[in-house]
C-alpha cells in the first residue's frame, strides 16, 4: 500500500521569503504568465522581460527585482560542476552582459513570487481546516498553500490543452513548491504522481492530467512537514538552555535545516559537513557569538539582541529581522534586513542589500577569513563582483523608494575597521590550489580607504613592537611602555564588552563548560561539538 505524504517546500515558503511587495498579488502573477506566453522563450523568462514587467508595470525598483531573480536562482539545484560553470561565466562578463544571459522558469519563478504573499496573507476568509476538515493543519506554510490552492492551480493551468487539465510544465511548477515521500521514501513530486498515473488520468501522449483529480490528490495528502528540524535531533549547547536542533538524520541532503534558539551569553563555532547546503534559523539569542563555518544555503536571524553572527559562506539569502545591537559578518548572494536597529553589517554581497524600516545601521566591507573559506565560497559559487555592501535599497513600509528623508545607514569609519579572526581550530588540509591564508590576509580586496586604514594599523603595531626592542630604551622604560599598552587594551576590552567574549573562549578552552549534552544516536554532532570546544 502506497502511503503518501506531501508538504510545502520549506526552502521556498520558510527560507525563500524576501519581501512581500504590495504589488505582488495573484492578479499580477497572472499578468506575468500571460505576458510571458507572448514571448518566444516560453516557458523560460529572461531578466530583460522580468525587469520590464517589474519596473514598468508593477513599479518595483530594479534593485529589488534583481534580488527576487537572484534569490530564486539560488534555490535551483545545481551540481558542483554546473555551479562552477555558472560562476566562471559570470566572472567573464560585465554585470549588464551577465544579466542579459539570465533566464529562469517562468511558472516556477511566478510561484516563488506569489509565495512571498505568505508574509502578508494568513488566510482568505477561511482556514485550512475548513478546506480540509478531516485533518488539523499546524504549519502556516501548509495552511497558506491549501487556502490558495485554487489560485496556484490557475497559475499552473496556463498553456494547457483545454479546460480542466494541467500540462507537464504545470506539474513541474507544482513540483517546485511541493515535496513528498511514498512509504517513507522521499521522491520528486512528478515521480510520486507516476505511481498514481491512472488516478491522475495522465495522458502520456498529450502530457496532461486532470486538474480536479490532481487537486484532490494534493489536498488529501498535504500536511505539516514531517522532516522539519523540530522532528530531528535536539542538541543542547554547552551547559545552558540553548538548543541546536537538526533534521540531518531524517532528511535528504538538500532538505537539511537547523534551529538555534535562546542562546544567551555563549560562544560557539558550528563547523561540520552536515551544514553543507542547509538552511539555518536562529531566534531569541542574546549577547552571544556564533560562527557558522561551512557552505550553507540560507540563514535566518530573528528577535536577537547583542549577538555577533559570523557566516562567511551563504550561497542564497541571509535574512535578519526584529533584532538590535547586532554584528553580522557574512559573504552572501542576497541580504535582507527588516526592523533592525543599532547594528553593524560587515559583508560582501552580490546584490543590493534590502533594508526595510531599519535605523542606526553601520555598513562595512567583509573583514573575515579562515583556512576553509576559499573552498566554502567556491562550492557556494559566490561571485567576487559586484560587491554592493555599501549600496543598500532602503524601503519604508508603504513606500517603494530607495531614498528617504533620513538615511537609515552610514559607512563605518575606516579608522574603526578591523580584521576578525575565527578563534577555533578548523580541521582542514590545504590543497595546492587553496593554501591556508595568512591571518592578516583579507579574503575580499578592501576599498582603498579601508585598505589604507588597515595598513596604518599594521604600521603602528610594527612600530610598537620595534619600540619594545629598542636598545636605546632602559628596561624600566620598556616595562612601563608594555604596561601602558596592556592597560589601554584592557580598558578597550571592558568598554566594548569584548572581555566577556575572551572569558567565554577561555572557558571553552579549559573545558569548564563541559562537553555539550548530546542525545543518544547523534555521534556526528557529538564529534563536532567536541572539536568546537577547542578554542585557539
Amino acid at each position: 500500500m502506497n502511503e503518501v505524504q506531501l508538504w510545502p517546500n520549506r526552502k521556498i515558503f520558510e527560507y525563500g521569503i524576501v519581501y512581500s511587495h504590495p504589488k505582488i498579488t495573484f492578479t499580477n502573477a497572472e499578468r506575468i504568465i500571460k505576458y510571458s506566453l507572448t514571448k518566444e522563450n516560453w516557458p523560460m523568462l529572461s531578466w530583460k522581460v522580468w525587469r520590464h514587467m517589474a519596473c514598468e508595470k508593477l513599479k518595483i525598483k530594479e534593485e529589488l527585482a534583481w534580488v527576487y531573480f537572484e534569490t530564486f536562482d539560488s534555490f535551483q539545484e545545481l551540481s558542483e560542476d554546473a555551479a562552477k560553470s555558472s560562476l566562471d561565466k559570470r566572472s567573464a562578463l560585465s554585470l549588464t552582459d551577465f544579466k542579459a544571459t539570465r533566464h529562469v522558469n517562468t511558472l516556477q519563478f511566478t510561484l516563488f513570487l506569489y509565495a512571498q504573499t505568505n508574509l502578508r496573507i494568513a488566510s482568505l476568509n477561511k482556514s485550512a481546516n475548513e478546506v480540509c476538515p478531516w485533518k488539523q493543519i499546524a504549519s502556516p506554510q501548509a495552511e497558506w498553500l491549501l487556502n490558495n490552492i485554487d489560485h496556484v492551480f490557475k497559475l499552473c493551468s496556463y498553456n494547457s490543452n483545454g479546460q480542466g487539465t494541467i500540462s507537464l510544465n504545470g506539474v513541474r511548477g507544482l513540483e517546485f513548491i511541493i515535496k513528498g515521500k511514498v512509504d517513507g521514501k522521499g521522491l520528486p513530486f512528478t515521480r510520486i504522481l507516476g505511481r498514481f498515473e491512472e488516478e491522475m488520468i495522465y495522458n502520456r501522449v498529450t502530457q496532461h492530467c486532470s486538474a480536479s483529480k490532481l487537486k484532490n490528490f494534493i489536498t488529501s495528502h498535504l500536511g505539516d512537514c514531517p522532516i522539519s528540524a523540530p522532528h530531528g535531533t535536539s542538541t543542547r549547547l554547552v551547559d545552558r538552555p540553548a538548543k541546536f536542533v537538526g533534521n540531518h538524520f531524517i532528511a535528504q541532503n538538500d532538505e537539511r535545516e537547523f534551529y538555534l534558539r535562546r542562546m544567551v551569553d555563549q560562544t560557539a563555532c558550528i563547523n561540520d559537513e552536515i551544514l553543507v547546503d542547509s538552511c539555518i534559523r536562529m531566534s531569541k539569542c542574546e549577547n552571544s557569538t556564533i560562527y557558522f563555518i561551512g557552505n550553507i544555503k540560507t540563514l535566518q536571524i530573528s528577535q536577537c539582541s547583542g549577538c555577533t553572527i559570523v557566516a562567511p559562506s551563504v550561497s542564497g539569502l541571509v535574512r535578519m529581522t526584529k533584532s538590535s545591537k547586532m554584528r553580522l559578518v557574512t559573504y552572501t548572494r542576497c541580504l535582507f534586513l527588516s526592523s533592525i536597529t543599532d547594528s553593524t553589517i560587515y559583508s560582501s554581497v552580490a546584490t543590493n542589500p534590502v533594508m526595510v524600516n531599519c535605523s542606526g545601521i553601520t555598513l562595512a566591507p567583509l573583514n573575515v577569513n579562515h583556512p576553509k573559506m576559499a573552498d566554502d565560497v567556491k562550492k557556494a559559487a559566490l561571485p567576487v563582483y559586484p560587491n554592493l555592501w555599501d549600496s543598500p535599497l532602503e524601503i519604508r513600509e508603504g513606500s517603494r523608494s530607495s531614498a528617504s528623508e533620513k538615511n537609515a545607514f552610514k559607512n563605518l569609519d575606516p579608522r574603526e575597521f578591523f580584521y576578525m579572526s575565527v578563534p577555533f581550530k578548523l580541521n582542514h588540509s590545504p590543497s595546492s590550489s587553496n593554501p591556508t591564508p595568512r591571518v592578516a590576509k583579507f579574503f575580499i580586496d578592501l576599498p582603498e580607504e579601508y585598505s589604507q586604514a588597515v595598513a596604518h594599523q599594521e604600521k603602528v603595531s610594527r612600530n610598537g613592537r620595534k619600540l619594545t626592542k629598542d636598545t636605546n630604551l632602559s628596561d624600566e622604560m620598556k616595562t612601563n611602555f608594555k604596561s601602558y599598552v596592556n592597560k589601554m587594551f584592557m580598558d578597550w576590552l571592558n568598554e566594548t564588552g569584548e572581555q566577556e567574549k575572551l572569558e567565554e573562549l577561555y572557558k571553552l578552552d579549559s573545558g569548564s563548560h563541559g562537553v555539550p549534552k548530546i542525545k543518544t544516536g547523534a555521534p556526528k554532532i557529538e564529534q563536532f561539538s567536541k572539536e568546537t570546544a577547542k578554542a585557539v
